[in-house]
């Protein structure tokens, strides 16, 4: 009887160290990445799981933050002179 609940303490003991493995595995693969990807203000893709960096809309329509569609107008004539 004596190594028969040996055994199944090792059983509950194996267990309890693949799970807590297994938990301390996901966090450092899915829970960590997204914290620090949000600390730093950053966005998180779920879908590629890659940690994107928000850009301006300015930077990519070149109109200046305040500028309305006339403004804009106005600064790309004066250029082209």
């Amino acid at each position: 009887m004596k190594s028969n609940i040996n055994r199944i303490g090792l059983g509950f003991l194996a267990a309890f160290v693949l799970i807590s493995g297994g938990l301390w595995a996901y966090d450092a693969l899915f829970v960590w990445p997204v914290k620090e990807c949000e600390e730093r203000g950053h966005w998180w893709d779920e879908r590629d799981r890659a940690c994107a960096v928000p850009v301006p809309l300015s930077t990519i329509t070149g109109r200046r933050l305040g500028a309305g569609p006339a403004k804009a107008a106005e600064v790309k004539t004066a250029v082209k002179r």
